[in-house]
């Protein structure tokens, strides 16, 4: 296994394309299946967007980061962020997709396609900062 890799961000949409440039090469390093490539990176997308676009009153003092790790046939992943406190797993509005595309209420879908893309997922507040864990088994990981 290699080492760990931890990617600070700064609280801007662009850096998203650097992440998913350093995603794809900890796989390579890794032997992480581009299937869990894939996943990782939507999912970042979806919560880090979030995270710049409603999470802090000035982008001016924010600081994001991104930590990942195989463990025990896993991809671990870390989401810190100093904004507003917000648990997107038990404050986002459930997503209802039964309803048609026109009639759905704006929000909830990118946390939902979190929910269905990892094995785990958690999130809770450390000192003034935002902590979400992702887990990814390996063995399941390949098909995006």
């Amino acid at each position: 296994m290699k080492e760990p890799v931890e990617v600070p961000l700064a609280a801007d949409l662009d850096e998203l394309s650097r992440l998913a440039e350093v995603v794809e090469d900890f796989g390579e390093a890794n032997d992480v299946p581009p299937g869990a490539v894939f996943k990782l990176n939507l999912c970042f997308d979806e919560l880090i967007t979030n995270a710049i676009s409603y999470g802090f009153d000035t982008l001016e003092d924010a600081s994001l980061s991104v930590a990942l790790a195989v463990r025990d046939s896993s991809v671990v992943a870390i989401i810190r962020d100093n904004g507003r406190p917000f648990d997107p797993f038990a404050e986002t509005p459930e997503a209802d997709t039964t309803l048609q595309i026109e009639d759905r209420p704006v929000g909830g879908l990118g946390v939902l396609l979190v929910r269905e893309s990892m094995d785990d997922f958690s999130y809770e507040r450390q000192d003034e900062i935002n902590v979400v864990t992702l887990r990814l088994k390996l063995n399941r990981a390949e098909t995006p």
